[in-house]
């Protein structure tokens, strides 16, 4: 076992025998997972009275869970009606059906390959994977 987290090692998800496959990494890297909760948490400068405001951005936390998480994607899911292949990018990746469950089994992966080895609290303690139907995956 390694102390540094191969980028480009992942794990492919699919809900249909692999007809359309989402791949993700096995596990984020330190720096994966702090620009992560860098985009979710935002600690504006603190005022003359030594306050510091903070905001949360908990409704963007699966989009960018699954942007710095998803590698490639491979079917017939993922390609425009000329038969092209859509580019796996940011912004496809926010076009992506949030109700559809592909998108569930790929935020419920996420969750379940970023466990501490205890398995007791997820690596992301402030950030955690939401179904599309409101419900936790942690």
């Amino acid at each position: 076992m390694s102390l540094f987290i191969k980028q480009d090692d992942r794990v492919a998800v699919s809900v249909d025998e692999g007809v359309n496959t989402i791949w993700v990494r096995r596990k984020m890297s330190m720096g994966v997972r702090n620009r992560v909760q860098d985009a979710l948490i935002a600690v504006k400068s603190m005022n003359s009275g030594g306050v510091g405001e903070m905001s949360v951005n908990m409704g963007y936390q699966n989009t960018v869970l699954m942007q710095a998480n998803i590698l490639a994607w491979e079917g017939p899911l993922f390609r425009d009606e000329a038969g092209n292949p859509i580019p796996c990018t940011p912004q496809m990746i926010e076009n992506m059906d949030p109700d559809d469950a592909l998108t569930d089994a790929v935020l419920a992966k996420i969750s379940e390959l970023n466990l501490k080895q205890t398995g007791t609290s997820p690596n992301l303690p402030t950030v955690l994977a939401v179904s599309s139907n409101g419900s936790s995956d942690s």
